[in-house]
């Protein structure tokens, strides 16, 4: 089963400043509704010419809440399951729900594990490490009835950043063995 990549991106020609994680990307109709990433790996001694020459754009990949909320208004959302991205303009929220445990416990559930930080209302992901001493979590795109009561609703606002839909449920106790 293919896992979906989702990025949030902003074109370099949007914005007057140079951020971090700087992106190049190929689009590929004249709609921009389709779009690869370029990597160079040795870059060409006249790289700008190079990327005007062939209708590559320099970007950047959101990756924190402050730079969405700066620019929420031109940022592109890139998403993927095989390949090609298809992109449109603005950010979709989707809603991601989270079950909390301690490292005592391992539940074959076939969502994502990871490692996680709570922060002002914001669960920030890590990729998951085995650690004996660490709580972590699993994210689902979906909440299952026979596990509703163990599940906290959040909205994915940028990729690896969960937002608690109920702010009562920022103190989840995590399930322990």
């Amino acid at each position: 089963m293919s896992k979906m990549i989702r990025k949030l991106i902003l074109l370099k020609d949007d914005i007057e400043e140079n951020l971090n994680d700087k992106k190049y990307i190929k689009f590929l109709d004249d709609e921009n509704k389709h779009a690869m990433f370029y990597n160079p790996i040795i870059a060409p001694p006249d790289f700008k010419e190079y990327l005007k020459e062939h209708n590559i754009k320099e970007a950047y990949e959101v990756k924190d809440i402050d730079t969405l909320n700066k620019y929420r208004d031109k940022v592109y959302t890139f998403e993927t399951v095989n390949g090609i991205y298809n992109v449109k303009c603005g950010v979709d929220e989707l809603f991601k729900y989270v079950i909390f445990v301690d490292q005592g416990i391992v539940l074959d559930l076939g969502f994502q594990r990871y490692c996680f930080n709570v922060k002002d209302g914001f669960i920030y992901l890590k990729k998951f490490k085995y650690n004996y001493n660490k709580e972590y979590c699993y994210v689902s795109d979906y909440c299952l009835d026979s596990l509703k009561d163990y599940m906290v609703k959040t909205l994915e606002v940028v990729p690896g950043i969960l937002k608690f839909v109920d702010d009562e449920k920022m103190n989840t106790k995590i399930l322990k063995k």
